[in-house]
C-alpha cells in the first residue's frame, strides 16, 4: 500500500513540471509577442512622428510659399507673414481686365500676363514711334527756332537800318530847311542889290559889246573849222566801219573784217545793216558784241535781231558812230562817272579807238561825252541839289562849238563791260 502511495506522488510532480515548462513556454511565448507587439507599436509610433514631421515641414513650406506668393501678389495687410487678399486680389485682375479690354476669359493673372505684355510691347512701340516723331519735330522746332531768331535778327537790323536811314533823312531835309531859309535871306539882300547890279549890268553890256565882236571873228573861224569836220563826219556816217565775213546762224555769231590792229577791243558794240547794193530798208537788222579778237578779224555774238527771215549774212554792214579805225580825235568828259564806266574805264575804252581825252575843251575837241548829275562842287563840298551836266559851263561851250554830244546811255549802247 505505502509503495503504490510514492508513485502517485512521483507522478504527480512530474505532472505539475511539466505543467510549470509548459506554463514557463507560453509565458515566455507571450512575452516574446508582446516585446514583438510593442516594438512594431514603436516602430509605427516613430513613421507617425516622421510622417507629423514631414506634414508640418510641407504646411510650413506651404505656408512660406504662400507668403512669398503674397509679397509677389501683393494685396495683404502690412503685418510680416500677411497672405494676399483674394477678393482684392480678384479686383486687381478685374481692374486689368477692364484696363486692356482682355475679355470675361481672363480668370487668372497668369491669363492676364501674355496679353497685358503683347498690349504694353505694342503701346512701347508706338511710344517710340511717337518719340522718333518727337524728335524730328524737336529738331525741326530747333531749326524754326534758329531760322526765326536768324529772321528776327536780320529784321532787327533791317529796322535799325531803317531807323538810322529816317534819321538822316530828318537831317537832310532840316538841312534843307536851313539852307532854304539861308536861300530866302540871301534872296532878299539880292533883290536890295539888283538895282546896284543893273547899273553895273548897263557898264558890262558896253564891254560885251566888244567882247561879243571878237568872239563872233573867233566864232567864224570855228564855224569854218566845224564845217571841215562836219563834212568828215559826214563822209564816215555813210561809210561802214566794216562788214561781216561769215556766220554761224546755230551759234547766233559772226566774224567781221576788223581786228585789233584796227583798234577793235572786246565789249565794242555795232548796228548791222544790210550789205544788199540797192536796200529797201536801211535800217539795223541786229547788233553785234565783239567777244575776241584776232589781229584782223574778230568773232562778235548777233543780237536784237529785228526781222527772224531776215538774218544776218555775210557781206552785210557794221556801224559805230564812236568808232573809227584812223586818225585822231580828242574827247572831254562832263558830270559824274562812276561804276563800270568810270573815267578811267572810259579813258582805256577812248583810247583803245584812238579817240584821247582832253581835260579842257578846245578848237580840237570832237566829242562831249556827258555823266550823271554832280552832287558835290569842285572843291568836294556837298551840293544842295544834284547839278545837271546840262548846267555846267563846258556843255553850253561844246554847244556853242558844235561838238558831238554823247550821253553815257548812249555811250553804253556800243561799248559792254
Amino acid at each position: 500500500m505505502k509503495q503504490l502511495s510514492n508513485r502517485g506522488a512521483a507522478r504527480i510532480g512530474a505532472v505539475w513540471m511539466i505543467v510549470v515548462i509548459v506554463l514557463f513556454f507560453v509565458a515566455l511565448a507571450f512575452a516574446y509577442v508582446a516585446n514583438q507587439a510593442a516594438e512594431q507599436e514603436r516602430e509605427t509610433a516613430a513613421g507617425l512622428r516622421t510622417e507629423r514631421d514631414a506634414a508640418f515641414a510641407e504646411r510650413d513650406e506651404a505656408k512660406k510659399a504662400i507668403v512669398d506668393l503674397s509679397e509677389l501678389v501683393g494685396y495683404r495687410a502690412d503685418a510680416i507673414g500677411s497672405h494676399s487678399d483674394i477678393e482684392a486680389v480678384k479686383g486687381g485682375i478685374q481692374t486689368l481686365k477692364d484696363t486692356y479690354a482682355l475679355g470675361d476669359t481672363v480668370a487668372t493673372f497668369e491669363d492676364t500676363v501674355n496679353p497685358m505684355m503683347e498690349q504694353l510691347r505694342l503701346r512701347d512701340t508706338s511710344i517710340k514711334s511717337l518719340q522718333g516723331q518727337i524728335d524730328t519735330l524737336t529738331k525741326q522746332i530747333e531749326l524754326n527756332g534758329e531760322a526765326a531768331r536768324k529772321a528776327q535778327g536780320e529784321l532787327q537790323d533791317q529796322i535799325a537800318t531803317l531807323r538810322q536811314e529816317k534819321g538822316d533823312e530828318a537831317q537832310v531835309l532840316q538841312d534843307q530847311i536851313d539852307a532854304l531859309t539861308r536861300q530866302l535871306e540871301d534872296i532878299t539882300a539880292q533883290r536890295n542889290a539888283l538895282d546896284d547890279e543893273l547899273n553895273d549890268a548897263k557898264a558890262e553890256y558896253d564891254a560885251l559889246m566888244v567882247q561879243l565882236a571878237n568872239e563872233r571873228s573867233e566864232h567864224q573861224n570855228r564855224t569854218r573849222n566845224l564845217e571841215e569836220q562836219l563834212k568828215d563826219f559826214q563822209k564816215r556816217a555813210e561809210t561802214p566801219d566794216g562788214a561781216i565775213i561769215s556766220t554761224s546762224k546755230e551759234l547766233g555769231i559772226a566774224w567781221i573784217n576788223r581786228g585789233a590792229k584796227d583798234r577793235i577791243s572786246e565789249g565794242m558794240i555795232f548796228d548791222i545793216v544790210t550789205g544788199h547794193p540797192n536796200p529797201t530798208d536801211s535800217s539795223a537788222k541786229a547788233k553785234c558784241e565783239v567777244l575776241r579778237v584776232q589781229d584782223t578779224t574778230s568773232e562778235v555774238r548777233i543780237f536784237d535781231q529785228v526781222d527772224p527771215y531776215d538774218p544776218v549774212v555775210a557781206d552785210d554792214l557794221i556801224f559805230n558812230p564812236i568808232y573809227d579805225p584812223d586818225g585822231e580825235r580828242y574827247a572831254v568828259l562832263a558830270g559824274r562817272f562812276s561804276g563800270t564806266f568810270n573815267e578811267a574805264e572810259i579813258a582805256l575804252l577812248l583810247k583803245e579807238i584812238g579817240i584821247t581825252v582832253q581835260k579842257e575843251l578846245d578848237l580840237t575837241t570832237n566829242y562831249l561825252i556827258v555823266g550823271q548829275p554832280l552832287y558835290t562842287d569842285e572843291n568836294g563840298e556837298v551840293l544842295e541839289e544834284p547839278r545837271q551836266p546840262s548846267d555846267l559851263p563846258v556843255y553850253k561851250e561844246a554847244l556853242a562849238q558844235g561838238c558831238s554830244i554823247i550821253p553815257i546811255s548812249q555811250f553804253r549802247l556800243y561799248f559792254k563791260r
